[in-house]
């Protein structure tokens, strides 16, 4: 088993391995020292091989401190047992979390991003592009070379990204970022070899990753600098994930002329988002204006703040739903009271994309829905908002069609586990209900079977019993002998009669014996059908989750200019 260990460990030197034993994730050598350390569990030897251990079920609160504390982590799981129970079982490594690649509710700040960026130099250009997995939001820019402290020290204050991918020679040759980054507390370094940095491989990347033919419709011509950073982040995140990333559909590109620049300098002094204190929320302008009641509303009001307008357009048309919302404070107060039963849509849809959902994030997505058919037939009645409405009815069919799938199928107190059961509501399948009958009834059952036997056969004597040898089995006095149907199957001769079975009372006995287990089985492919087909309509909750949180944005800077008597600005 410890070369088994070795030789997974060897591969994956960088990450604490989670080396799957039973009911437990085990780090050995170096690994337990550390982990030990920094989580504070107990250090043990076995052979003399230093060793500790945490019960799989309860990983996610570990995993959470080791990220907080940059570190990688390998989840190198059992896939496949021995068969007759002698030698050791087949692992490997299924997945590597990340502090930049992290998606699961319990490991991320809900309302703030969590950023992966890349960094790489082709000619006079340095790209650079950012992604939060957890939200598919996935966007690059180029910075001229001469300017790129101050433009890479601006992105890094506006991200605070947690993990960043760089080429290899720039870390090396060049003082100016390799200063920038390591003054950077808490940002997980990964030095990336030159030769991923190739344009024509991470076009390929892209194009594949966006389903197209060229990158010409997201405004990069052949040569972009932006392709590097932004392909070296989907090679990164497919290495580590190993899973589906249907999510990411977009990549916007954006430059200095897209909103009003803000330096570092600035958006320090100004305390936009961190005060000068502690570098926490407190006093600041995100506090002030950060009335939103949902996650995404509340990390898109960040945003908002980060990046100022510069159309005047969309300043405009911004401004008069806030105006509109401010003077229609019954409306204000309904759609506030909405967004309390809206849960974080867009990290839920993110998590069923990459296979990671379970049955409640089902749930909170089939309530976060609800939300959205209500708003829409509110919003409707209002001409002034005929703009929103029109966005979330363009999809209506579908999240009325989606809902009912979630709310006749997936159990109100559902399990989080696939092993267990307990997802999949009565009356959803036939063959389900037909099993959890069986495994209630079972006894009734029999008898129903034993009597029908009696009738067809004439032995009013006939009895059905078990044992643990045979099983159960249908027992005939000798005096019934004459009788005996074509289709019993002798088992056993006794003095005083004999013991038979029959195809359907195998066929019954095997179905009783199994159905728990064929129940667990069949939950479970039913949930991953359910899932697969919410999965399916990803693109169209993303686009929805856009609508929510502008709407949120809008009716949080409504309700801050209610609260502190604010008017609308003339521009």
């Amino acid at each position: 088993m410890m070369l088994q260990y070795k030789r997974i460990k060897n591969k994956h030197r960088n990450s604490i391995l989670f080396f799957r034993l039973g009911d437990f994730y085990e780090m050995f050598e170096q690994d337990a020292f550390e982990v030990s350390k920094l989580l504070d569990i107990t250090l043990t030897r076995r052979n003399g091989v230093p060793m500790c251990g945490i019960p799989y079920h309860a990983a996610a609160n570990y995993i959470t401190r080791l990220l907080k504390a940059g570190r990688k982590i390998a989840i190198c799981e059992q896939t496949q047992l021995p068969a007759d129970g002698k030698g050791i079982a087949t692992r490997e490594v299924i997945e590597v979390i990340t502090p930049g690649t992290a998606v699961e509710e319990g490991l991320l700040d809900k309302n703030t991003n969590n950023y992966l960026a890349a960094i790489g130099r082709l000619n006079e250009f340095i790209s650079f592009a950012y992604i939060d997995l957890s939200t598919g939001e996935f966007l690059a820019t180029r910075i001229k070379y001469m300017d790129r402290a101050s433009g890479l020290r601006k992105e890094f204050f506006r991200l605070s990204p947690r993990e960043i991918l760089i080429q290899e020679t720039l870390l090396k040759d060049d003082k100016d970022i390799c200063a920038l980054i390591q003054e950077r507390e808490g940002l997980v370094i990964n030095r990336y070899p030159d030769w991923n940095f190739d344009l024509d491989l991470n076009r390929r990347l892209l194009e594949k990753q966006l389903k197209v033919v060229n990158l010409k419709g997201f405004g990069l011509e052949g040569d972009a600098p932006e392709i590097l950073s932004a392909g070296v982040i989907l090679d990164y995140i497919n290495d580590t994930s190993r899973r589906l990333l249907s999510h990411i559909r977009n990549l916007t590109i954006y430059s200095e002329n897209t909103f009003v620049g803000l330096d570092e300098t600035s958006q320090k002094n100004l305390e936009l988002v961190q005060n000068l204190q502690d570098r926490s929320r407190r006093h600041t302008l995100l506090e002030v204006l950060d009335q939103s009641r949902t996650s995404m509303g509340s990390r898109r009001v960040k945003r908002v703040i980060l990046h100022p307008l510069k159309n005047r357009e969309q300043i405009e048309k911004r401004l008069y739903i806030v105006d509109f919302f401010y003077h229609h404070q019954i409306l204000l107060s309904q759609v506030r009271e909405r967004f309390k039963n809206f849960f974080d849509l867009e990290r839920l849809i993110s998590r069923v994309a990459m296979e990671k959902a379970h049955a409640k994030d089902l749930l909170a997505i089939k309530s976060s829905l609800a939300v959205i058919l209500s708003l829409e037939e509110m919003l409707k009645s209002y001409p002034d908002l005929g703009q929103e409405a029109a966005r979330l009815t363009k999809y209506k069919k579908e999240i009325e069609e989606l809902k009912g799938l979630l709310e006749e199928s997936i159990l109100e107190e559902p399990s989080l586990l696939l092993s267990e059961g307990n997802l999949i509501k009565r009356g959803y399948n036939t063959d389900l209900d037909r099993l959890h009958i069986l495994r209630k009834n079972a006894r009734s059952i029999l008898e129903e079977y034993l009597n029908r036997e009696r009738e067809e056969s004439g032995i009013s004597s006939l009895k059905l019993k078990y044992n643990r040898i045979l099983g159960y089995f249908l027992e005939v006095t000798k005096a019934n002998l004459n009788l005996i149907p074509d289709h019993f199957i002798r088992r056993q001769t006794l003095v005083n009669g004999e013991r038979f079975t029959t195809d359907i009372l195998t066929e019954k006995e095997i179905e009783i014996n199994n159905a728990s287990e064929k129940i667990v089985e069949l939950e479970r492919e039913l949930f991953l059908k359910i899932r697969s087909g919410v999965g399916e309509a990803t693109g169209i909750i993303l686009d929805l989750c856009e609508v929510i949180a502008d709407l949120d944005v809008l009716q949080s800077f409504a309700f801050t200019a209610t609260l502190h008597g604010y008017i609308r600005p003339k521009i």
